[in-house]
């Protein structure tokens, strides 16, 4: 990975123009951890869901620094380059940062998969772990849409009536509804139920590897909430509109997540 006292840095780029200052941010992070260096090392390298040159070479640092903390502060690390995979956008790069990246999330996804199993975190934290893990194994749409459940909202569009809707818990967190979207002059109608996916998904059914490899992954955390949620991403909801059947999983395809990847 490159050297964070290499002059290397002047020559990437951030949010806000030339990225010499980043070692300087990255250094601040591992020895505070505080709320402000965090909001400092969002802003300039995962400005809005942006990456640039500098993000990509901050990410082995940054993996390289939550491994030696404590689980419950990982999660923040986790997060932000689980963000990084999901928004990754076609940058030049050097050849020895775009492996040092890689090489980083390669061995990254192994130590995510220990933490999971290892130790359990509040349900939010766990989504937004849930959400790393699967950003690191590719699985863009999937990764969104537990980002969403972390903040128990995702929005999508009924594919036969086109309009906006919202997925999310009741108060028990158990129980998952489908929900029009507030829109202004139209009529509200009340939510629809979710019918979750079932504990194991005969080996034809469509996604059936996705739901196995993350309900698998939920599972280690015992938490009803977390499992109920990962279910509802693969079940099934008639739209509040029309009526029609929506297949979540399928209607799960947020433009954000299917731009073209940072090559190899």
């Amino acid at each position: 990975m490159l050297p964070l006292d290499s002059h290397r840095w002047g020559e990437l780029r951030h949010a806000y123009g030339g990225a010499s200052d980043a070692p300087d941010m990255i250094r601040r992070l591992v020895q505070a951890s505080s709320d402000e260096a965090w909001d400092e090392l969002f802003g300039y390298l995962l400005h809005q869901g942006d990456t640039y040159t500098a993000t990509y070479a901050a990410v082995p640092h940054l993996l390289q620094a939550a491994r030696e903390q404590s689980a419950g502060k990982q999660v923040l690390y986790w997060s932000f380059v689980g963000g990084v995979a999901v928004h990754e956008a076609p940058t030049e790069l050097a050849a020895d940062i775009r492996t040092a990246y890689h090489q980083a999330l390669e061995v990254g996804r192994e130590s995510l998969r220990q933490l999971l199993e290892s130790h359990r975190f509040p349900t939010i934290e766990a989504f937004y772990l849930l959400e790393a893990a699967a950003a690191l194994h590719g699985r863009r749409e999937i990764a969104w849409a537990l980002g969403g459940l972390a903040n128990e909202e995702i929005e999508l569009e009924c594919p036969s009536c086109a309009v906006g809707l919202s997925i999310g818990p009741d108060r028990t967190g158990l129980r998952y509804r489908v929900r029009g979207l507030d829109i202004a002059g139209a009529p509200s109608v009340p939510p629809t139920r979710i019918e979750v996916a079932p504990t194991h998904i005969a080996p034809t059914k469509s996604a059936c590897s996705d739901y196995r490899w993350l309900f698998g992954l939920a599972s280690s955390q015992g938490d009803a909430r977390v499992l109920h949620g990962v279910r509802a991403l693969f079940g099934k909801g008639p739209c509040p509109h029309c009526n029609a059947a929506i297949d979540i999983n399928k209607a799960i395809d947020e433009p954000r997540t299917r731009g073209t990847r940072l090559e190899r």
